[in-house]
């Protein structure tokens, strides 16, 4: 009898716990069953922009390990794009600029469901956070540089890498080949901090599209250098605005 009673409750809860389950809403239902999110983005910071992808693997219901990704480029808010001396037909540049810097990123973090929809219309504010690797990486400058006489004639443009000691804006014709000065990278190493609250607006549960706003910092083992006359810098914060595109497997 005992024993009887003991299936009937066994039965009882189950069927209960079953009941819950499926009285969820279903993108309740469909969310507990997400194991993986990729999704790639454009970012756009206060120093500039780039491209990033993050994966994300299930750890509870609301909280997933983060994989994160990140390729951008570092500018100095005093650049300026101006004409050459002599033609105003030259490819503008940036005066006083000495170093193109980009910088990759690779770590690992976590995402935290704050507010799920709970119809297809609605949005979803998660909440990521990521930290690692950061390199930095310094390509020179070249510009197209005149070449005089020895009565101070132009005779020749000759692209040189960039030297404030040297090439006053007297002596710059305009920008040099784009792709000159690829080999003579110089790299810094460092680590990375970024977080910030995404929305998640898609009207497909199966697909993410959002946008997100934060805040990331890079701090390296030595100064970087952008603009000459201006100070070197071990660390760079910036804001940004990242728009995202990617899809959730079951």
């Amino acid at each position: 009898m005992r024993l009887s009673s003991s299936y009937f409750f066994l039965t009882l809860l189950l069927f209960v716990a079953y009941s819950s389950y499926s009285q969820l809403p279903q993108e309740e239902q469909l969310n507990v069953r997400v194991s993986k999110e990729v999704w790639m983005g454009a970012v756009f910071h206060s120093n500039g922009f780039g491209v990033n992808l993050d994966i994300a693997k299930f750890k509870t219901y609301k909280k997933k390990s983060l994989l994160h990704l990140e390729l951008i480029n570092m500018k100095h808010n005093k650049e300026y794009k101006m004409l050459g001396f002599g033609d105003e037909s030259a490819k503008k540049y940036v005066y006083g600029k000495l170093n193109y810097v980009n910088v990759f990123r690779v770590g690992i973090g976590r995402r935290k469901l704050i507010f799920e929809k709970f119809r297809n219309n609605g949005v979803q504010f998660t909440a990521n956070v990521s930290s690692g690797l950061s390199l930095g990486c310094a390509r020179p400058v070249y510009l197209q540089i005149y070449k005089r006489d020895f009565n101070g004639v132009p005779i020749a443009v000759v692209p040189e890498r960039y030297d404030a000691s040297q090439h006053g804006y007297y002596d710059i014709y305009g920008r040099g080949p784009r792709f000159r000065g690829l080999f003579e990278y110089s790299f810094n190493p460092g680590i990375y901090f970024r977080a910030g609250l995404e929305s998640d607006y898609s009207v497909v549960p199966e697909i993410i599209q959002s946008i997100e706003v934060g805040i990331a910092v890079d701090a390296y083992l030595n100064e970087i250098e952008i603009m000459a006359n201006n100070s070197p810098s071990y660390y760079f914060a910036t804001l940004y605005l990242n728009f995202s595109l990617g899809n959730k497997f079951y």
